[in-house]
């Protein structure tokens, strides 16, 4: 597996876990260690995303603030 596959594949678990606690925490809205876990999941799914866009391409239109063009078009998709 090549580094921009990593780099996919950590930006998925990352978005994965985020997704994961947030359905924990629509039925135990009072956990305040799930509410911290999902905040710091929440941080470094950001992270590998930043990381993923300045490397290899914009992974939502958001991701296009960083570029000096509109080339959301342009590029192929993340699993192509």
């Amino acid at each position: 597996m090549n580094n921009l596959n990593n780099l996919l594949l950590n930006v998925q678990a990352k978005s994965f876990l985020a997704h994961d606690l947030l359905l924990y925490l629509d039925t135990h809205p009072d956990d305040r260690t799930a509410f911290e876990a999902y905040r710091h999941a929440l941080s470094e799914r950001g992270e590998a995303v930043r990381i993923y866009e300045n490397q290899v391409r914009a992974l939502t239109p958001d991701g296009l603030l960083c570029r000096p063009d509109f080339n959301w078009i342009d590029e192929p998709f993340p699993w192509q």
